[in-house]
C-alpha cells in the first residue's frame, strides 16, 4: 500500500471509522489519484472539482455516492494532509428530494381492512390520519 493510504487509513482508524467506511473512503481517494494522474498532496481545489464534476456527469453516479466521495476527500485533505478544506471553493452536491407515490383509493381501502392486529385506539388513529390525508387529496379546492 502506498505511504498516503497507509497515513490515510491510520487517519481513519484513530478517528474510529467503521471497516466499510474506511474501504469506501480508501476506494474514493485511489479513484481520485486515478483520475488526477498526481500524489493527491500535488491536487488543487480544481482537481477536486473536476473529479466531482466528472463523477456527476460523465460517470453519472448518484449524489450520495458523490457526496460520499466529497467527504472522503474532505477528510484526507483536513486530517491527513492538515489543509483547510474551504467550501465556497467545492461545494457539496444537493441531495434530490423525491415526492412519496400517491395511494390510489383500493390501495388506502386494502390498508385499512388489512387485518392487522392493531389496538382499537391505534387503528382508529390509523384511519383518521388515512381519511384526512384522502380528504386533502381528493376535496382539496386548489388541485386541478
Amino acid at each position: 500500500m502506498d505511504h498516503y493510504l497507509e497515513q490515510y487509513e491510520k487517519s481513519m482508524e484513530l478517528r474510529g471509522f467503521a471497516k466499510s467506511t474506511k474501504e469506501t473512503y480508501l476506494g474514493h481517494l485511489k479513484r481520485f489519484t486515478q483520475y488526477s494522474n498526481k500524489h493527491p498532496s500535488a491536487c488543487s481545489y480544481d482537481d477536486v472539482r473536476s473529479f466531482l464534476h466528472y463523477a456527476i456527469k460523465k460517470r453519472k453516479l448518484s449524489c450520495s455516492h458523490v457526496n460520499s466521495s466529497y467527504a472522503a476527500l474532505k477528510f484526507y485533505y483536513e486530517t491527513t494532509l492538515c489543509r483547510e478544506w474551504n467550501m465556497k471553493h467545492i461545494p457539496r452536491l444537493k441531495s434530490r428530494s423525491f415526492l412519496p407515490d400517491i395511494l390510489t383509493q383500493e390501495e388506502v381501502s386494502n390498508i385499512l381492512n388489512c387485518g392487522f392486529l392493531f389496538s382499537r385506539q391505534t387503528s382508529r388513529h390509523l384511519q383518521e390520519c388515512l381519511c384526512s390525508l384522502l380528504e386533502a387529496c381528493f376535496f382539496n379546492p386548489f388541485a386541478q
